[in-house]
């Protein structure tokens, strides 16, 4: 490992001699700790050269485009000013949601439960046999869409994803690899469980989904990637999902009247029914995997065919109306309000 003054003199040129652009759909972090051991340094000894003064992993450093993080990347390397910006989540913007919020919890950003450095959410999910595939060609990395609620299967491997290290259950924190490696680097494969060391990777961990599920994903990922809303005549992602989200909320409410939403929409597609688990507080970003497939599949059920499918469910539910379909809905959008209020408004006239 060399000394800070050492990478000082070796980096006069203000160029990074050891740069590597970030891979396909690479998440920052992952990109930055990768950088920062290609040069043979840690990744907290790194940001300390850089940013002395900046707290950098007691916060979701993923969340947002930093001014003063994106400077030194812009001064330092070959990357685009657009290419950097693509690594940060808020690259979702106009997309994943309407605008990027830092101080607040994001719509289909799964948190990380940050206290100082550590980490008690799984909002990091990966693909184990993504990762074995990227070791065979260069280095595994963390890919961005592993980060968003709206993940559960990886379509290329046709399996689901995981959120936790399948040997003791922790967080996958991969940044955390070189705690306990005082004066050694210890081994730069960041695709390893931070407490265990236990393989992250692996080409025999199969988890195949069905075809329904991966049809589902590919969904999902075609609304953010081609920007084409399941609905065709809505312009922005967004649109779709913000309506997406809030059915979600509805779907799986403990209130007795949302609960027979919810069987019908289990008999519909033949799912099991069950009780929403946690508390009220609880938000559809923060649940397993497999909770977030079960109703990320009825709401989109609900919203295909629209508005037919719809009104055709919800209209048996008699006291179902537009009091509880647009209770708590925080962004407003013309084509599911009208058609809500227009079939299930309740007025004296025509109760």
């Amino acid at each position: 490992m060399i000394s800070k003054e050492s990478f000082f003199q070796l980096n006069a040129s203000r160029q990074w001699p050891a740069y590597e652009d970030p891979r396909p759909d690479e998440l920052f972090s992952s990109w930055l700790t990768r950088i920062a051991h290609l040069h043979g340094l840690k990744v907290e000894t790194f940001c300390k050269i850089y940013w002395k003064n900046l707290t950098f992993w007691n916060r979701d450093i993923d969340r947002f485009y930093y001014d003063k993080v994106s400077a030194v990347f812009l001064a330092n390397s070959r990357i685009t000013p657009d290419k950097l910006r693509n690594t940060f989540l808020s690259s979702y913007e106009g997309k994943l949601f309407e605008l990027a919020t830092y101080k607040t919890n994001q719509n289909w950003i799964i948190p990380l439960g940050i206290y100082h450095r550590t980490r008690s959410g799984y909002g990091q999910m990966y693909c184990p046999r993504c990762l074995y595939n990227d070791e065979q060609i260069s280095k595994p990395y963390f890919r961005k869409s592993w980060r968003l609620s709206l993940s559960f299967a990886c379509v290329d491997c046709g399996s689901w994803l995981s959120d936790r290290c399948p040997n003791c259950n922790s967080p996958v924190v991969f940044f955390r690899n070189e705690v306990g490696f005082k004066n050694i680097l210890p081994d730069v494969n960041i695709a390893r469980c931070y407490r265990c060391r236990e393989k992250l990777s692996n080409e025999q961990i199969n988890m195949p989904a069905d075809k329904s599920i991966i049809t589902l994903q590919t969904t999902l990922n075609r609304c953010l990637i081609a920007e084409s809303p399941p609905i065709d005549f809505l312009v922005y992602p967004f649109q779709y999902l913000d309506i997406l989200h809030h059915l979600i909320r509805l779907i799986n409410s403990k209130s007795t009247l949302l609960a027979q939403l919810r069987h019908s929409l289990c008999e519909l597609n033949k799912l099991e029914y069950w009780q929403p688990i946690g508390s009220y507080r609880d938000r559809f970003d923060t649940l397993p995997i497999g909770e977030r497939m079960k109703l990320l599949l009825l709401a989109h059920y609900l919203l295909e065919d629209w508005p037919s499918r719809f009104i055709n469910v919800v209209y048996p539910i008699k006291r179902l109306r537009s009091a509880w379909l647009l209770k708590d809905l925080t962004s407003k959008h013309y084509w599911f309000d009208y058609e809500v209020m227009f079939h299930f408004y309740i007025t004296n006239s025509n109760r």
